[in-house]
């Protein structure tokens, strides 16, 4: 199979991800995770615009973004097409893409955080060792064993800081996803 990219590209663009499944594809050539929905990304909007891609890649739409939730190459860097998506639609500048990205990743840790702490206490006592003492209940309940921890370092992580400038890049007319994604669906090609 022919392959517009060589192999060390291939590996760049494959291994741009740190995810343990692009990982692996890559040590076993076999396409990556993200491969399969992004060339439906791609397929849809090639077929249908760029409008009803935004419409159906809905910031909501954890079913059709959930999967293209890894750090992919585009022709402007590695960046997280989910989070591109979430924040596409509210997109205008430079400017109002990147506010509308640090303050949805925000949220969404805060909100993850928080929900899990109601059933991670749940999940946490339910995991005291019989026979412990009340000292080392309370010291496991104070650590949060068991419980997803707010944690805010993957706003600055570079794949998805870059989302809001690819996401603006994508609405300009003459972009597509296919020209945006060229390097990773080259890579997808080659592990077919």
């Amino acid at each position: 199979m022919t392959t517009d990219l060589n192999p060390e590209e291939v590996a760049a663009a494959l291994g741009s991800c740190k995810c343990n499944d692009c990982r692996s594809a890559l040590a076993s050539s076999q396409a990556p995770p993200w491969g399969k929905p992004l060339l439906d990304l791609v397929g849809f909007e090639k077929s249908n615009g760029k409008a009803h891609t935004l419409v159906r890649y809905d910031p909501l739409n954890f079913e059709l973004l959930s999967p293209l939730n890894h750090d992919i190459l585009s022709v402007h860097g590695v960046v997280d097409v989910d989070w591109m998506f979430r924040v596409a639609m509210f997109s205008g500048s430079v400017v109002t893409a990147y506010l509308s990205y640090v303050s949805g990743k925000l949220l969404w840790n805060t909100t993850r955080g928080l929900a899990s702490h109601g059933t991670g206490y749940v999940n946490a006592i339910k995991s005291i060792p019989a026979g412990s003492t009340l000292e080392e209940r309370i010291e496991m309940l104070k650590r949060g064993d068991g419980m997803y921890k707010l944690e805010y370092g993957s706003v600055l992580d570079p794949a998805n800081r870059n989302a809001p400038f690819v996401a603006n890049a994508w609405l300009k007319p003459t972009v597509t996803l296919e020209k945006l994604f060229a390097p990773a669906l080259a890579a997808c090609r080659a592990t077919r």
